[in-house]
């Protein structure tokens, strides 16, 4: 078993607020989420992983165009959420992406979709390789991440954009005094 997942403790603490919230949140509800779902390919009839379902806002999207869906988050709070939401209509496991997800089978999901959850994994390669390892072929892997160009002024201000580095960045949820952590990839390479 690896570490402890980075933002599990926070998620947990602010997830009423964060679920209350994600429907009308700028950067949910019209920022992140129109791209995402604009990306996606049919999802009727296909099997998706939603990596960091969260309250289970996309997962009931996906459910409500025919797909059949399992979510996976950290936090338990955070399924006990999506749960609520999704009445049965949906496989929901609390879990640590960031760790082997051997209780899936290979080869046994269409698409992959993983919205604003892969800034609280350390690793992206080992969670990239799960990921194909899950994927079908064809599969899809669609995903999204906070823009590095965002974070680097205020949390990084003395460093080089272009290089390859990896930053800790703390946030304070407005209203709620909560902190979460998470890891910012200024910028990326493809192997």
């Amino acid at each position: 078993m690896g570490e402890d997942p980075i933002a599990r403790t926070a998620y947990d603490l602010l997830a009423e607020a964060y679920a209350a919230r994600v429907e009308t949140k700028a950067h949910n509800a019209f920022y992140d989420r129109p791209a995402m779902l604009a990306l996606l390919p049919e999802v009727a009839g296909k099997r998706v992983l939603d990596a960091g379902c969260g309250p289970g806002v996309y997962a009931e999207w996906l459910v409500n165009h025919g797909a059949e869906v399992v979510g996976l988050d950290v936090s338990a709070k955070m399924i006990e959420l999506a749960a609520r939401r999704l009445q049965g209509k949906a496989c929901l496991i609390q879990a640590d992406f960031g760790e082997p997800l051997d209780f899936l089978e290979s080869n046994s999901f269409d698409l992959v979709l993983s919205t604003l959850a892969l800034d609280y994994v350390r690793d992206w390669t080992s969670v990239f390789t799960e990921f194909f390892r899950l994927l079908s072929v064809p599969g899809h892997f669609v995903f999204s991440v906070g823009h590095p160009f965002d974070e680097f002024y205020d949390h990084h201000p003395h460093g080089n954009y272009f290089d390859i580095e990896q930053v800790e960045m703390e946030f304070n949820w407005p209203d709620y005094g909560v902190c979460v952590s998470c890891h910012i990839f200024v910028a990326l390479c493809a192997r």
